[in-house]
């Protein structure tokens, strides 16, 4: 296990993984800090627990949806501990609320297909690869939202730039641990 402190005190993340093993778990860490509801409660709040209970609970949501972001979608997900102000509660210490994130294996890219694109023709094989994704890549929700930008200015730079690009849509597979993607249809 590892562990970090956050939102001002008021939160602590406890990995059960390796930080090696999870290397973007920083940038995962830095996303939370500034979404995170515990950590923009004021210090007359902290001593509610109606509202510490809330903002802990939004932010669970927080980092389950973070967690599928940089492409872990199984794992027992975000377990969350509670203790009122000033009580000290064991595994929780000062903090008011405590994280303990299981984030499984990281899923990777599965088939990507790309439908109505193979309607350009000859353009079809340099539009696929200026989306810059593989299978085998991490499913990572970035990764594949950066695609979708790079292949609309793609489709723009080759001449189509009345192209209607749809979000991608993720079918995730846990039995494989992969994630199809279907960028444009």
């Amino acid at each position: 296990h590892s562990e970090t402190v956050l939102a001002g005190g008021k939160a602590r993340l406890v990995w059960a993984v390796d930080p090696a093993q999870m290397p973007m778990r920083g940038a995962l860490e830095a996303r939370f800090k500034k979404l995170s509801s515990l950590q923009a409660m004021g210090a007359h709040e902290a001593d509610a627990l109606t509202q510490v209970v809330v903002r802990a609970a939004a932010d669970r949501k927080l980092l389950e949806q973070l967690r599928r972001v940089y492409g872990f979608y199984d794992g027992e997900g975000v377990q969350t501990r509670i203790a009122p102000a000033g009580a000290r509660v064991e595994g929780i210490g000062a903090e008011a609320v405590r994280f303990d994130i299981q984030p499984g294996p990281r899923f990777q890219i599965g088939a990507i297909t790309t439908g109505d694109l193979d309607q350009t023709g000859t353009d079809a094989l340099p539009l696929r690869a200026s989306m810059g994704l593989e299978s085998g890549d991490p499913l990572a929700l970035d990764t594949i939202a950066a695609a979708q930008t790079r292949l609309e200015t793609a489709l723009g730079e080759a001449g189509y730039p009345f192209a209607a690009v749809p979000a991608p849509a993720v079918e995730v597979d846990h039995a494989s641990t992969t994630g199809d993607v279907a960028a444009i249809s």
